[in-house]
């Protein structure tokens, strides 16, 4: 076989390889068992000295969430990546004088229903699509929807029939999400998307209400593009196979992107293309008008924004404004800020360089400073950090033992590792703690944080590949919920590519003393090496080169990433008068939780 000539066009692809941020991940660039699966079927046109086939399914339509796009219609953002892919064919040509080609299968009939969005909103898009094709690529990119797959027939009768002949059941989907990594981050990433694309302008009801509608949807979604997904393999059954979704390491498909992009799953009818000096980038509509970015039109017609000027995030009053402050770091990570002089209050700090210190160090401790006197203050200085989360109790949590407690938050106890707002709606960004009064110094009640970034980052692979097979299912009833959640142990940071953990520490069910355990459970490997996993990950997590134990004084106000780190608490003396304030702080875009089942 052609393996060398097919392995150079494999590695030119995964070159712009959509990287699957859960499971498991590729020992090596570029990868050969990501290669393997397509060795074989490329060889065979190098063979035959005919050009490559791809197929592509992908540019269904645009989203109805004008926050994302432009308008319903292709714009600059499907012109760049429909040249991108032109100029990956010329590539191949390169190495292969026959060259390549790609079917583009737009699916946007296919998931139009599921997705809300009108079948005449299709047709448009279709057809702009296929001119596009047509002018800039006419001899390497095709068009393939499914009303070619049957001529004639209703939208309705078109998406029945392919339920009937290449769907599958949707409770076995279901049980595959639970137990499988990879099909719950792909299930999770149309969650994000669904509830997106409904929260645009003029939206009416609940978000609570969206999300859980969404969660529902995002399975029929996922069933049907297995569906067209078979009907394409029966269409192109020499074809490679190309997707616009992330893949794990040795998938049969090539998860490919796009375009330039800070979201591993943008894509050109989820955004706009944003010119900057570097070139063009995808973002969401709001977040470019939000730089300043400047609408641009041509031939009459939105098409794209241009960037002039792109400025750091921290402007150099801002800089100045921390610098006078005594700033030292924390071992193993965080830092601490000191007052330069006695009477400084927290709330002269500029909240753009915190938010910067938290991001980049994932802990940031106060000490010192004059802070707030009650817990309103502290939710008026946290609404300058963002959308502060609601409670039935209000924005501030009131963290201080009961006399009876039904939960072992308000005990003396240890609490394992977690990560916030596991069981809730939206998962806040940053967490903030206020200690009105400490315990003593012997007392314990440290709260502990776990860099969970760290500990992928010095772990082995063959570990970190044993943590990627385990997904956790979580259900906790308390006063304020009563919910379950699902995540994979090894999953990524929501704003970028890097792989974070998620997990709550299993206690101890003998212990009768401990208030209200949780009920976990763990999937994707057998017993014996699902308590290796524990075992391991528990030793990580708490080793001192990852965990920072935080004792408190009083006064001292933390904010953590609650996006990187997990959290814990020490027991401490009964009645030692330990009392801290917790607020949470939602990111920008808020992060709808994709693991929440109920």
């Amino acid at each position: 076989m052609h393996t060398s000539k097919a392995e150079q066009i494999i590695a030119l692809i995964l070159s712009h390889r959509r990287r699957s941020k859960g499971g498991i991940q590729c020992p090596a660039a570029p990868c050969p068992n990501c290669m393997g699966p397509h060795l074989a079927r490329l060889s065979r046109f190098i063979e035959d000295g005919i050009p490559v086939e791809f197929v592509l399914p992908a540019f269904p339509v645009k989203s109805p969430n004008l926050n994302k796009v432009l308008g319903p219609l292709p714009d600059k953002a499907e012109e760049i990546a429909v040249q991108f892919l032109d100029e990956i064919c010329a590539r191949i040509g390169q190495l292969y004088p026959p060259g390549a080609r790609i079917t583009i299968c737009a699916d946007g009939r296919v998931f139009g229903d599921l997705i809300g969005v009108p079948d005449g909103d299709v047709d448009s898009y279709q057809s702009a699509m296929a001119t596009l094709l047509a002018t800039v690529a006419p001899t390497t990119l095709r068009l393939f929807t499914l009303d070619d797959a049957a001529a004639g027939s209703t939208p309705e009768m078109l998406r029945r029939r392919l339920d009937q002949e290449f769907g599958e059941s949707l409770t076995d989907l279901r049980q595959e999400v639970k137990q499988h990594t990879d099909t719950r981050t792909m299930y999770l990433g149309i969650v994000r998307f669904l509830v997106e694309d409904r929260m645009g302008p003029g939206h009416q009801g609940t978000r609570s209400a969206l999300q859980r509608e969404s969660r529902e949807r995002a399975y029929g979604v996922v069933a049907r593009s297995r569906a067209w997904g078979r009907l394409i393999g029966r269409h192109f059954p020499e074809a490679v196979r190309l997707s616009i979704h992330p893949q794990p390491c040795g998938s049969t498909k090539l998860g490919i992107l796009l375009g330039e992009t800070p979201d591993n799953w943008l894509t050109p009818w989820h955004s706009v293309a944003v010119l900057r000096r570097r070139g063009f980038v995808l973002m969401k509509r709001t977040d470019a008008e939000k730089v300043g970015a400047q609408l641009v039109f041509e031939n009459g017609k939105p098409s794209h924004y241009l960037l002039r000027e792109e400025s750091p995030m921290i402007d150099e009053r801002n800089a100045i404004d921390i610098s006078r402050h005594e700033i030292t770091a924390i071992e193993p990570f965080g830092v601490a800020i000191q007052p330069a002089e006695p009477g400084q209050q927290i709330s002269d700090i500029s909240v753009e360089s915190l938010r910067s210190l938290v991001r980049k160090h994932h802990l940031v401790l106060l000490r010192g400073f004059d802070s707030f006197g009650n817990a309103d203050e502290l939710s008026t200085y946290c609404a300058r950090w963002g959308t502060v989360s609601e409670w039935p109790f209000g924005t501030v949590l009131e963290l201080v033992e009961h006399d009876d407690p039904e939960d072992h938050i308000f005990d003396h106890s240890y609490v394992p590792l977690h990560w916030d707002g596991m069981y809730r709606e939206q998962v806040p960004e940053f967490q903030v703690f206020h200690c009105v009064t400490a315990p003593g110094r012997h007392d314990g009640g440290e709260t502990m944080f776990s860099n969970t970034t760290e500990v992928l980052a010095h772990a082995d692979s063959e570990t970190v590949a044993l943590w990627s097979k385990v997904t956790g299912t979580y259900r906790r009833k308390m006063e304020y919920y009563d919910s379950v959640t699902v995540s994979p142990i090894v999953t990524a940071h929501p704003d970028h590519d890097t792989p974070v953990i998620r997990y709550n520490e299993p206690t101890d069910a003998a212990d009768t003393d401990f208030v209200n355990h949780p009920d976990l459970e763990f999937s994707g490997l057998p017993d014996d090496l699902l308590a290796q996993v524990h075992s391991s990950l528990r030793a990580a997590l708490h080793d001192r080169a990852h965990r920072y134990s935080h004792a408190w004084q009083s006064g001292d106000l933390v904010i953590a990433d609650n996006y990187t780190l997990l959290h814990g608490r020490n027991a401490f003396t009964s009645h030692a008068g330990r009392h801290l304030r917790r607020v949470h702080v939602l990111g920008d875009p808020p992060l709808d939780n994709p693991g929440l089942l109920r």
